[in-house]
C-alpha cells in the first residue's frame, strides 16, 4: 500500500507589529505563521503545493484565516518567503538514486 496525500509546515511567524498590523506597544496575544504545504509519499516531502497564511491564537493555539484586508496589508509589505529546501526531498531523494543506478550500472 502506497500512503500519499498533503501536509504543512511551518515555515515563519511574525508578531503583529512587525508586519504593521498593530502598534508596536500593544500587547498581541496572536502571531501571523505561513505555512508550507506539500505533497508527499510516505510522509516524505516531494514537492511544495503553495502556501497557507494564518493567525496562530496564543489562548487556544488554533489557527485562523486572515481576514482580506490584514492579507492586503502584508502583501503590501513584500513578506513572501521562499519554499523551504527540504520541501523537495523525494524528489532529491529520487535524483539521487537514479544517480547511483545510472553510475552503477
Amino acid at each position: 500500500m502506497i500512503i500519499f496525500g498533503w501536509n504543512h509546515f511551518l515555515i515563519r511567524q511574525w508578531l503583529p507589529h512587525e508586519l504593521g498590523l498593530t502598534h508596536p506597544d500593544e500587547q498581541a496575544d496572536y502571531h501571523v505563521e505561513v505555512r508550507q504545504k506539500y505533497f508527499h509519499v510516505f510522509w516524505i516531502p516531494f514537492f511544495p503545493i503553495g502556501k497557507i497564511w494564518g493567525i496562530r491564537n496564543h489562548a487556544d493555539d488554533q489557527l485562523y484565516d486572515i481576514r482580506h484586508d490584514a492579507m492586503t496589508h502584508i502583501e503590501e509589505q513584500n513578506v513572501e518567503p521562499n519554499a523551504p529546501w527540504y520541501s523537495y526531498a523525494g524528489l532529491m531523494i529520487v535524483g539521487l538514486l537514479l544517480l547511483y543506478g545510472m553510475i552503477m550500472a
